[in-house]
């Protein structure tokens, strides 16, 4: 009878373990998604330029209609020229509103000049760290839903199964 019972406790810890293993996988794989999608859409970059970032006004010089509709710019900072992209959105525009020639609000690193973007730094920030957070939820938001079906579909057979 005692070994039995030894098997039994042997048998639940070796569950809990293995269930604490996977909430460290799980836990570590959304911290690995989400640091990895944060530095794929170079939100430091972002962070950098809204923390520290200084306005000045570029012109556009080429306009990319077959390349996701790119804005290609140029700004100079001490006397330096630099040349950037993006897109309208970035400047609250329809691709189809910009001209070359056009001025459009260009914000720097004034460390590292050639460091930019088009428009105001906080809003790609804050649709970045959206970004990055939906991604590292993902596969959890995925697992939990499949999960969710599991039991739905095992509660709904069972039920059929007493009529």
């Amino acid at each position: 009878m005692v070994g039995v019972t030894v098997v039994a406790v042997e048998q639940k810890l070796e569950e809990y373990l293995r269930g604490k293993r996977l909430v460290i996988v799980w836990i570590a794989l959304t911290i690995l998604v989400g640091v990895v999608s944060a530095f794929t859409f170079e939100l430091p970059k972002y962070l950098l330029l809204t923390n520290r970032g200084l306005p000045t006004e570029g012109l556009i010089i080429e306009l990319q209609p077959l390349n996701h509709g790119s804005v290609i710019y140029s700004y100079q900072v001490e006397e330096q020229p630099y040349v950037g992209g993006g897109h309208a959105g970035d400047i609250d525009s329809r691709f189809d509103e910009l001209r070359a020639g056009q001025r459009v609000l260009v914000f720097y690193d004034p460390k590292k000049p050639g460091i930019c973007c088009l428009g105001e730094p906080s809003k790609h920030l804050h649709s970045l760290i959206v970004l990055a957070v939906f991604l590292a939820t993902s596969p959890s938001l995925l697992i939990l839903a499949l999960k969710i079906r599991r039991i739905f579909r095992s509660t709904s057979s069972s039920s059929l199964e007493r009529k």
